[in-house]
C-alpha cells in the first residue's frame, strides 16, 4: 500500500533545471536481510562475492535547482562516470551553471556546461566567484541530511530494489513542503497510477 502511495509521488513530465544547479552523490547504505528477500539468485551470489563493493550500497545523485528550490534524486547501482554524467545531461540545461564538489565524476561535464566547484577535502564549503555568486552544494547536502534521517529513523533500512521509490517519496515531500495539505492531497491523488502487486514484486 505504501509503495502504491509512492507511485503517486513520482514526478510526471519533463524536468529540466536551469540557472544554478547543485549536484552531489551519496550512498543510502543498503543493508541486506539474512534471507536476501526479493533478490534473484544471481544478485545474491554477486553480493556474497562483493560484500564491500559500492554496488551494494545504493548510489544516488541529487540535483538541486537553487532558483526553484526543487530537487531531483536518481538512484543507480554504481556511482560511476557514466551514470553521473548521463543523469546531469538528462535533467540539467546546458546553459545552467553546475555547482559541485571536487569529484572527478563531473570533469567531463565541464566541457559541456559551466561548472564551478568547492574543495571539501580542504574544508572549503562556500566561496564567492567573480560575479559575487555563492558557490556551494549546501542545498542538496541539506536534503541528504533530511532523507537519511527519515530513512534511518522511519524505515531503518531500505533495499536497492525499491530505492528509487523512496527517493521519489522524499523528493516529493521536499518539493511540496510549502504546499498546504489539501492541495498536496489533490496533486497526489491526481498523479496516482495503477501499481499491481505483480509489477511491484517482479520489477
Amino acid at each position: 500500500m505504501l509503495h502504491r502511495l509512492r507511485e503517486g509521488m513520482k514526478e510526471r513530465g519533463a524536468i529540466v533545471f536551469k540557472g544554478i544547479v547543485e549536484a552531489d552523490e551519496t550512498y543510502m547504505a543498503r543493508k541486506y536481510g539474512s534471507d536476501y528477500k526479493g533478490l534473484t539468485p544471481e544478485q545474491v551470489e554477486y553480493i556474497q562475492k562483493n560484500k564491500h563493493s559500492t554496488k551494494t550500497k545504493g548510489a544516488v545523485i541529487g540535483l538541486a535547482d537553487r532558483n526553484t528550490g526543487k530537487v531531483k534524486i536518481v538512484s543507480f547501482d554504481e556511482n560511476n562516470l557514466t551514470n553521473v554524467t548521463n543523469t546531469v545531461r538528462e535533467y540539467v540545461d546546458k546553459r545552467a551553471t553546475l555547482h559541485t564538489d571536487e569529484s572527478n565524476l563531473y570533469n567531463a561535464l565541464g566541457y559541456e556546461m559551466k561548472r564551478e566547484s568547492v574543495v571539501h577535502s580542504k574544508k572549503e564549503w562556500v566561496k564567492t566567484n567573480y560575479y559575487r555568486e555563492k558557490i556551494h552544494t549546501n542545498t542538496v547536502e541539506n536534503f541528504w541530511s533530511v532523507m537519511k534521517r527519515g530513512v534511518y529513523g522511519i524505515y531503518h533500512q531500505i533495499s536497492y530494489k525499491h530505492l528509487q521509490r523512496y527517493c521519489d517519496e522524499f523528493s516529493y515531500r521536499y518539493n511540496n513542503r510549502k504546499m498546504n495539505d489539501a492541495d498536496r492531497f489533490t496533486v497526489t491523488l491526481r498523479n496516482t497510477g495503477r501499481l499491481t502487486y505483480k509489477d511491484l514484486v517482479n520489477k
